[in-house]
Formats: structure tokens, C-alpha cells, sequence
């Protein structure tokens, strides 16, 4: 070994710096990662309900189980841009789970819900 650097390694030990450099920057600014939200909107696929649920702290089984009512009836939504409530895709075939007739489901290809009080 001659005791030189070569290029590559010049490279690597700049990009390596690099990356040391902007984790510091963003720790510091508090730029980074995504926080994950902690509350997720669900809607009781029997009465259209819209409920909100913590998840700090928690797992959530899908279905969820309605605190009210002590049934797994609960489906995560979201509000799309034309305000609809729709079931996440993934959770769709979560719809056999539920315990009750799933009646706020307007359109189970698309999985428009029919939120009440929105």
C-alpha cells in the first residue's frame, strides 16, 4: 500500500461529510422527517359516523372497535379534494369484517362513505 487516497475514496469521504452536515442542519432547524400524524379519522361503516382516534401510543386493528358501541365497525377514512369521504384503498376488502350492515357505504368500488354531520 502506497498510502495514497484514490478518487473514489476522496468522493465517498466528501459525500460522507455531506450527509453528517445536513442531519446536524436539520436537526438543528427542525427540517427532517415527516412527523406521523397521531390521530386518524374513522367513520362507523353502520351509522356514518365520523369519529376521531389518538393513535399515539397505540395499535390499531383494522377494523377498529367503536368505543361507543363496543363493535368493530370503525374504517379509516380520508376527505378527498371533492370533499368526499372515501375508505383507503387497502382497507376495502376490511369491509367483510365489519360487525353490522356496512349501510354508510355509498360506492364499494370506489368506497365513497356517507359521512354524517360533514
Amino acid at each position: 500500500m502506497d498510502g495514497k487516497l484514490k478518487p473514489w475514496q476522496i468522493v465517498l469521504f466528501v459525500a460522507a461529510l455531506g450527509a453528517v452536515g445536513f442531519a446536524v442542519y436539520s436537526s438543528v432547524t427542525g427540517a427532517g422527517p415527516v412527523n406521523l400524524r397521531d390521530r386518524f379519522e374513522f367513520v362507523d361503516m353502520t351509522t356514518g359516523e365520523l369519529i376521531t382516534i389518538d393513535r399515539k401510543g397505540k395499535t390499531l386493528l383494522i377494523p377498529c372497535r367503536n368505543p361507543a358501541t363496543d363493535k368493530y365497525t370503525l374504517l379509516p377514512v380520508q376527505k378527498g379534494d371533492d370533499g368526499k369521504y372515501r375508505i383507503m384503498d387497502r382497507y376495502l376488502p376490511m369491509l367483510s369484517e365489519i360487525e353490522g350492515e356496512p349501510t354508510a357505504l355509498v360506492n364499494r368500488k370506489t368506497g365513497e362513505v356517507a359521512v354524517r354531520g360533514s
